[in-house]
């Protein structure tokens, strides 16, 4: 169902579709449009080409499966977006699409699904905490909104690569594998909605949408600077889990040839026993137990307690038994965070559990190491 409302500087109101149409046509009534589509249906079709908008800029509002990019189809700039699905950002990362088409005075958003930004964007105009007046001003104040939700998960992505270096260099365990190859997905995703996102913005500025001014040049700019920013923040930490993985696997190979080492060690130094055992063949008339009648069951308990205080030791040093993993995944049951998330003054806390929440306990300092070394992260 079509949400209508008309804006202008003094609030928004809510219309419907014939009053809308009637202020379309009357150039001399102040503000504009905005039609929101909250959820794609075909039989949408027909009230939005009542507005006048071309057919091919119609379908692709209908058609929700685009990569972000930006058209000029007659009077009109269809533009798609996307956004963070902040309702599974604590278990997956998932991208929700934002279809808009920007006329002189009238814009169209259609999505199908939640879009959070949108949502608080449009509450607040209702209350007339926001005034726009004009379609340009309420899409930069749209992606604009976008793009801060992008800040808290990067600055999340961050801490959890803060301590994924840390248990590598510490205690690597299949559960730190494990979570190097969640962020990398998770970054992966990121960089393919957010780098073409921002070649988009760019060209933008180059299609200058209806109503265009000389100042909304700069407020492009503001855009493309931030997503530009995120997608080099996000390449310099997908470099940073490469070097990570490739710690992994050489504290992964260090403990191997420690392992070997201390069984070589212990194989040399019973090496020469097994000789002198082996030519005599104990071919002696006096041997311990051997005149009593439980000698041989004394034998093999001693046997078995050698056997068993070895694989203790084993146990001890973590090469065997999977204490390490055991421990990790009691650490990350235990784990909870809250990712906060700034929507228009008010923040939305998104949990986050397992391996995409981030130890308390790991320290501050080691959270500013890479900013101490001047990577660039803010």
């Amino acid at each position: 169902m079509l949400q209508v409302r008309w804006l202008d500087g003094d609030g928004a109101v809510g219309i419907d579709l014939d009053e809308l149409q009637r202020r379309l046509r009357e150039p001399a009534v102040a503000g504009f449009g905005w039609v929101d589509v909250p959820e794609l249906d075909p039989a949408d079709r027909e009230p939005l080409r009542s507005l006048g908008l071309p057919e091919l800029a119609v379908e692709d509002l209908i058609d929700d499966r685009h990569q972000p990019k930006v058209d000029r189809v007659g009077d009109v700039v269809v533009l798609v977006v996307h956004g963070l699905d902040l309702d599974t950002l604590g278990d997956e990362l998932r991208t929700v699409e934002l279809d808009l088409v920007v006329a002189e005075r009238l814009l169209v958003t259609c999505h199908d699904g939640r879009v959070a930004s949108l949502a608080a964007l449009a509450s607040r105009a209702d209350e007339g905490a926001l005034l726009f007046d004009r379609p340009l001003v309420l899409l930069h104040r749209l992606l604009d909104t976008m793009n801060d939700v992008f800040v808290p998960f990067v600055e999340h992505l961050d801490r959890r690569l803060d301590v994924i270096e840390e248990e590598v260099l510490d205690d690597p365990t299949e559960a730190t594998r494990r979570d190097i190859y969640a962020l990398q997905r998770d970054l992966i995703q990121l960089r393919r909605v957010v780098v073409p996102q921002a070649e988009v913005v760019r060209r933008l500025q180059r299609e200058q949408p209806p109503g265009w001014r000389e100042g909304d040049a700069a407020l492009v700019r503001d855009l493309v600077d931030h997503l530009s920013r995120i997608a080099e923040l996000s390449g310099s930490y997908q470099a940073l889990l490469d070097s990570a993985m490739t710690s992994y696997r050489s504290a992964l190979e260090d403990r191997l040839n420690d392992m070997l080492t201390t069984l070589t060690v212990i194989s040399a130094v019973l090496l020469p026993v097994s000789v002198v055992a082996g030519l005599f063949g104990m071919n002696f008339v006096r041997l311990p137990g051997t005149s009593g009648p439980d000698g041989f069951w004394w034998t093999l308990a001693g046997s078995a307690v050698l056997v068993l205080g070895m694989l203790a030791w084993f146990v001890r040093r973590g090469w065997i038994g999977r204490r390490a993993e055991r421990a990790a995944a009691a650490r990350r049951s235990a784990l909870a965070g809250v990712l906060e998330v700034p929507l228009l003054g008010t923040v939305l806390r998104v949990p986050v559990t397992g391996g995409r929440a981030v130890a308390r306990t790991v320290d501050p300092r080691r959270l500013r190491r890479r900013r101490d070394r001047g990577d660039g992260s803010d």
